[in-house]
């Protein structure tokens, strides 16, 4: 029956596309003519990710249509730097000559340079193959900044193997290029900018198929937004431009995230600091730019953007004060988030580091009504992972605990006692939902999902195994749960935060080490009540320490995928304390020591 179940679910799953994932090259990169997919001119993979480099596509996201006719159909030649498949980088072919690259002056990322004064000092977030820094290159900056997390698109393409076809535009006079996390490094670097531009940085690929341990977006949270404020020159502009469908929703999660920001800063009113111009890419769907102004947007400022708007023919989807060319919501979210975020049937709030998911902006009762056909996209690894959830469910209660129960009718000394069922079963989800609360929690002040993810189960896997080691000479088993209890949430309420003010500037070597220092005492004592537990089960004999080790890992399971699913809908910090609740029930449940029955 679960085996039924489970076929069942997964059908389910293939019926509305949820657990698909292209793992060939996009279709829009066959050859018109032959419908073959073009051969890869570079691959190379690293901790953070595949990159593979195509052909010119022919095509960009950020130009319209108007745009293309003028430029006659043909696009000045690129390669196309694809990161997990699903992300986009383009090297622009550079010889020196920026009048050869004209048209990248047109394309709506670069629509807020438009805005600003004379030489403008610019950082960009992530500038991958490096056409961002040719578009700021045209607005005759007096610097030019980038900090890109991905060192093979920085060392191994565009200083490289690229390096004659881009123009060397990464060791070009004015222009710095820092690999690192764009939060960290922007800590670091000195003095103010007059625009910060984030064009595309975000992939989607991993949440796509539920990865979301690894899809959280701390580049765009309040304390984000906050830090960019501090950074930005008085009027300076915050520029961010990414997909834009399911009725503007992500824009204006963006926009709920700089007002969360400005109120924090002691700015009440910032609304009219927020623009947003999109271009159309296919029925109900842009391609857009959010424009966030420090200080406001002035009348003048929003007549001369909406004219250059329509003159480069996007649409206005939000200016203050001007007619939208569709209608949208934009102005009456603005006018009260709050209150428009309740009545809205997406999630509209601002993001925080403790719930980065910006990109989701489904409701949970609307990502499991899967029959609806409502808009997915990026949401529907919410629905994959409650269907997972549903799933895992299932098969622990009918492979571990139904078989545990109907053994102690039948046999009292057999399996488990209902005692103990507890106590294993809350070491498991304890530890796993600890654990994955810990990888996601310190994304932010390691810089990556997958130095988090090395970093954290490294500290936790070896001293928890440290711990089952000294477990040996048992100890009482309540007051080591006691004190992990305490141990955790002093992790968990002082020490991660005080981490992340005071290390987030730190080189990378240091934030690894305070991070090892932070956990290895947790994890020693997580390691301890597993094999305590298993002691005294040891004199009993029989399936009891099989079935044991069974439970323990079976709520393990259950742990990793609900863990992620309370971090969407509720924050890190609510997922961490349902491992914290967990191990309360281990504690309540404890024998009075570890080595006697």
């Amino acid at each position: 029956s679960a085996l039924v179940i489970l076929l069942a679910l997964a059908g389910l799953a293939r019926e509305t596309s949820l657990f698909r994932l292209e793992l060939t090259l996009r279709e829009e990169d066959r050859n018109e003519e032959t419908g073959a997919r073009p051969e890869a001119l570079f691959e190379k993979w690293n901790a953070f990710s595949r990159v593979t480099v195509l052909e010119d596509a022919g095509w960009d996201r950020g130009l319209s249509q108007t745009a293309m006719e003028r430029l006659g159909g043909v696009m000045p030649e690129q390669r196309e730097a694809l990161i997990d498949i699903n992300a986009f980088a383009p090297i622009v072919r550079f010889d020196g000559d920026l009048a050869a690259v004209a048209h990248l002056r047109d394309v709506v990322s670069n629509i807020g340079y438009r805005l600003l004064g004379p030489r403008p000092r610019v950082a960009i977030i992530g500038p991958g193959g490096g056409k961002d820094v040719l578009g700021a290159l045209l607005f005759s900056p007096r610097e030019v900044i980038g900090i890109e997390v991905n060192e093979i698109l920085v060392d191994d393409l565009v200083k490289d193997r690229f390096r004659d076809f881009a123009g060397d535009i990464y060791r070009r006079e004015g222009v710095r290029i820092l690999v690192g996390d764009g939060r960290s490094e922007m800590h670091r670097v000195e003095g103010r900018f007059d625009i910060i531009v984030a064009n595309s940085v975000a992939t989607w690929a991993a949440q796509s198929t539920g990865a979301m341990t690894l899809s959280e977006q701390h580049l765009f949270t309040t304390e984000a937004f906050r830090l960019y404020r501090d950074k930005l020159a008085d009027r300076g502009i915050l520029s961010v431009s990414l997909w834009d469908e399911a009725e503007h929703s992500v824009p204006m999660r963006l926009a709920a995230t700089w007002l969360a920001a400005a109120r924090a800063s002691g700015e009440m009113d910032a609304a009219a600091e927020i623009a947003v111009i999109g271009n159309r890419w296919g029925e109900g769907r842009w391609f857009s730019t959010v424009l966030m102004r420090k200080g406001g947007l002035r009348f003048d400022e929003r007549e001369r953007l909406a004219e250059i708007a329509r003159e480069l023919g996007f649409d206005l989807i939000h200016i203050r004060g001007i007619e939208p060319d569709a209608p949208t919501d934009f102005a009456e979210f603005l006018a009260a988030p709050e209150t428009f975020a309740r009545g809205s049937r997406h999630e509209l709030g601002p993001a925080t580091d403790d719930r980065p998911f910006v990109f989701y902006t489904l409701r949970p009762a609307d990502a499991l009504a899967f029959w609806r056909g409502m808009e997915r996209s990026d949401n529907a690894a919410f629905t994959s992972l409650a269907l997972s959830l549903v799933s895992v469910t299932l098969l622990v209660g009918l492979l571990v605990l139904a078989p545990l129960v109907r053994l102690r009718r039948r046999s009292g000394e057999a399996g488990l006692s209902g005692r103990e069922m507890l106590y294993f079963g809350a070491l498991g989800y304890g530890f796993m939902a600890i654990e994955i609360a810990v990888i996601q929690r310190f994304q932010l002040l390691l810089g990556h999902p997958t130095r988090s993810l090395t970093v954290a189960l490294f500290a936790l896997l070896l001293a928890s195994g440290l711990g089952s080691r000294l477990a040996a000479h048992r100890p009482r088993v309540r007051p080591v749960l006691g004190l992990l209890v305490l141990v955790l949430g002093l992790v968990q309420f002082l020490g991660a935060p005080l981490l992340e003010e005071t290390a987030l500037g730190l080189p990378l070597l240091w934030r690894i080490a305070a991070t090892l220092a932070l956990l290895s005492p947790a994890g020693v004592l997580m390691g301890m009540p597993m094999p305590l537990g298993l002691a005294r089960l040891a004199p009993r004999g029989g399936d009891a320490i099989p079935w044991a080790f069974g439970l323990n890992c079976a709520t393990g399971v259950l742990a990793s995928v609900a863990a992620v699913l309370t971090a969407v809908l509720f924050g890190f910090a609510a997922a961490f304390g349902t491992g914290l609740t967990a191990y309360l029930i281990a504690l309540a449940t404890a024998p009075e020591n570890g080595g006697k029955g």
